[in-house]
């Protein structure tokens, strides 16, 4: 362990336990106090800004190039979606309103079904039925 910080800081492992109310369970948790040479206390010994670091760029990168992407695929099935409604003689605005009606009713009960599990595993099955019933 000694090997991980700096030399000029020593470490102190304390024990903690956190009982659940609900539960009654007990959790054991250990903590590393690092003590400097000066005597300051501290969690951390160096920090490292966010902004500084190759993975944080190249997550910027991705999540920047995918909502690009999300987009334009929005309005890009909105233009679809209007030349399809209007070739059948329907109106465009009846499918919007059923969309934004069918997506406000779906949020709550995917939240609700989070909760209800523990995991969102349960409301990205949902949507993939819900997805997979549309086609």
């Amino acid at each position: 362990m000694s090997s991980v910080f700096p030399k000029n800081v020593s470490v102190s492992t304390t024990s903690c336990r956190i009982c659940c109310k609900g539960t009654g369970t007990i959790f054991f948790t250990t903590s590393h106090i690092l003590k400097s040479s000066s005597g300051e206390l501290s969690s951390e010994t160096d920090h490292v800004s966010d902004f500084k670091t190759t993975s944080f760029w190249l997550t910027m990168l991705f999540l920047s190039i995918v909502m690009m992407s999300s987009n334009s695929i929005f309005t890009l099935s909105d233009t679809a979606c209007c030349q399809s409604v209007t070739k059948t003689g329907a109106d465009f605005d009846r499918q919007r309103l059923w969309g934004s009606n069918s997506w406000g009713l779906m949020t709550p009960i995917s939240g609700i079904v989070a909760d209800y599990t523990g995991d969102y595993l349960a409301s990205w099955t949902l949507m993939a039925i819900t997805y997979a019933l549309t086609l």
